[in-house]
């Protein structure tokens, strides 16, 4: 069977999630696999998306991870400050928040820094 990588195939946590995966990693749901969703099969294929296992805490711990490196820069204290105080016609404008995470293969993860991707290691 081939295992495929593609650009638009990816799994995608954004820095908001960071609350709701802090809250269960409280109990001993950290433990659980992360619910990624699955993209359809074709005949003797498979999307390597669909391989991921990483656990609720990998998630939490890359989240905390690329949240760090972006904290300080302009475009994440940017997109901070329009979050909590910019106008909700405008909540658009940061459609992929810096911090973001973008899974397309278990060892191909990569991060938004607010201008471009970076590939993050675990």
């Amino acid at each position: 069977m081939k295992v495929l990588t593609q650009s638009d195939m990816y799994e995608q946590v954004k820095p908001d999630k960071i609350i709701a995966l802090r809250e269960k990693m409280e109990g001993v749901n950290r433990y659980s696999r992360y619910p990624f969703r699955r993209f359809p099969l074709s005949k003797n294929k498979t999307w390597s998306v669909n391989t991921l296992t990483y656990t609720i805490q990998d998630v939490y711990e890359l989240l905390n991870k690329a949240i760090r490196i972006v904290e300080d820069t302009e475009q994440y204290t940017e997109y901070l400050l329009n979050k909590t105080f910019g106008n909700p016609a405008n909540s658009g404008h940061y459609s992929i928040p810096p911090g973001t995470l973008r899974f397309y293969a278990p060892d191909l993860i990569c991060f938004y820094n607010g201008k471009n991707w970076r590939k993050i290691k675990f």
